[in-house]
């Protein structure tokens, strides 16, 4: 099995649709411009991959091979690996973490990484400048992660995040503001995840979540807006 890797934010605008291709609500194909294609490749992906349709589809034409995207969220990917992955050729995570903890019968056999996006945390001009995190004209300042728990801590500020055991950017988040609040250099330690004071920051950071899913498309600002609970469970 053939392993891609990409690390997103939390945004993702694209609507899946490629013209001349099918496409539902979980799965995309991609056919050859040039006719019958020789194979067709199962792909076991995150859904922020439909922002790179165009240059799929520009694979699937080069290489006269049909390409299906079957759109999953991150802990379905590594389940998936976990259960051997037999209904996929290849799985493409928005992180190689869940690779690693989902691979665990050693089936993939070749891995790359695609890309490196940074998570992104979004707040409203008008709030900003309330917080005093960006001027009249919207220009921002500086703000750290310590910033954003004292707007938490004095009941200022509250956000949607991903889930961090389901969400590749929810993950990704979580450990960003733990390595924040830890300060310092170097990755996470066993010793960082045991300190009882970077416990509570983290906690009281993330008292300020208001609404979770398992997916970023339900934390998109048109999500959010537009929000259900039977579409975008916790």
């Amino acid at each position: 099995m053939l392993a891609l890797t990409g690390c997103t934010a939390f945004n993702n605008s694209d609507d899946g649709t490629a013209d001349g291709n099918g496409t539902s609500a979980t799965t995309q194909t991609f056919q050859p411009s040039g006719g019958k294609p020789t194979a067709t490749l199962s792909i076991a992906s995150g859904s922020e991959n439909k922002e790179v349709a165009v240059a799929i589809q520009k694979a699937a034409d080069q290489s006269n091979v049909a390409v299906t995207m079957h759109y999953m969220g991150s802990l379905e990917i590594m389940n998936a690996l976990k259960a051997g992955g037999q209904d996929h050729d290849a799985v493409w995570p928005a992180s190689s973490m869940w690779i690693s903890m989902g691979d665990t019968k050693h089936i993939v056999k070749d891995a790359a990484s695609t890309s490196t996006t940074p998570i992104v945390f979004g707040i409203a001009k008008s709030k900003a400048v309330k917080l005093g995190w960006a001027d009249d004209t919207g220009a921002a300042k500086p703000v750290s992660t310590a910033d954003i728990l004292a707007a938490v801590s004095d009941g200022k500020l509250t956000f949607s995040m991903t889930s961090a055991t389901q969400s590749n950017s929810g993950a990704s988040a979580y450990l960003a503001f733990m390595t924040a609040l830890r300060g310092g250099d170097g990755p996470l330690t066993e010793a960082d995840l045991a300190d009882d004071q970077l416990k509570t920051s983290v906690t009281k950071l993330l008292s300020g979540v208001d609404r979770s899913s398992g997916s970023s498309d339900c934390c998109s600002p048109g999500s959010v807006s537009d929000w259900s609970a039977a579409e975008c469970p916790a």
